[in-house]
Formats: structure tokens, sequence, C-alpha cells
């Protein structure tokens, strides 16, 4: 699922963008929702990507991509999912250098502390994990806006 998000929200196309992925490569952050009426107060949550451009613009310190929370579907908040996979990552792999995407433990128990070891999904997974996800048509639109957007 977080291969998705990163996916359809980052708009990474290739296995390589999603190898250069890093804990520390993400940052987590808040501003004031610019909805109207009741929401008109409220904060929303986000996850900024810096240095993830399309391809034919330049990557500058300003150039970022983001996926917004989903208050009203927890379910399906990148925001939550992200938070709780970083939190069943080993502690040791959240550096600048260190994969992103990690091979779980082939037996957990739910109140386990670590989900995942400190492998990395090899290339060849993600190929076929990357191949699926951008089959999806919410993905593919996505991808379509980003590009218009982006002239």
């Amino acid at each position: 699922t977080l291969m998705y998000f990163n996916t359809k929200y980052f708009i990474l196309k290739t296995v390589e963008q999603h190898s250069q992925l890093a804990f520390s490569k993400i940052t987590k952050q808040t501003r004031k929702n610019p909805g109207i009426g009741k929401d008109k107060n409220c904060t929303i949550r986000f996850l900024r990507l810096y240095g993830q451009v399309q391809s034919g613009l330049k990557v500058t310190e300003e150039t970022y991509v983001e996926q917004l929370e989903n208050p009203d579907n927890p379910l399906q908040c990148p925001i939550k999912l992200y938070d709780f996979y970083r939190f069943k990552c080993p502690q040791g792999m959240r550096g600048p250098t260190d994969a992103f995407y990690l091979v779980p433990e082939p037996v957990v128990a739910p109140n386990s502390p670590i989900w995942y070891s400190g492998q990395p999904v090899n290339k060849e997974v993600m190929e076929q994990m990357l191949t699926r996800i951008l089959l999806v048509k919410d993905v593919q639109e996505a991808h379509a806006a980003s590009h218009i957007s982006a002239y």
C-alpha cells in the first residue's frame, strides 16, 4: 500500500525512483487547511518528498511533491500508514541511505514491536509490484494530472 501511495502521489514511476526513497527524504508536516466553513481553522498533515520532479524540470531545494492525509477514511490515509510502517521498522533502518521498502518478517505477533527485517525488498519484487500499481486507473490519472500541471 505504501508503494501504491508513493507511486500515485509522489509520482514515482520506476524501480530506481522507489529504490532511492529513504525515511530521511520524506518529512511529515502540518499546515492550515485551506477549506472553508467548519474546517477553516483545522490543520492538515502531509508527507513531503523533496527533489522529486517530472522529467524536463530542474530540481531545486523548493522542488517537492506531497501526500495529504485522508481524515475522512483513516484506513486509506497515507500519513497514518506511513507512521505505522515507520513504527514497525527497525530503528537502525531510518537513515538517509537506508532502504525505504523492507522485507516483512516471516512470522510476527500483532503486538510485536518490529514487523520488518533490515533487508530491503529486492528490485525484481519491486518491479512486479510497480507493474501492477501502474495499471491502476487512479495512478494513471494522477500521473496524467501531474504531467499537465507541470507545464
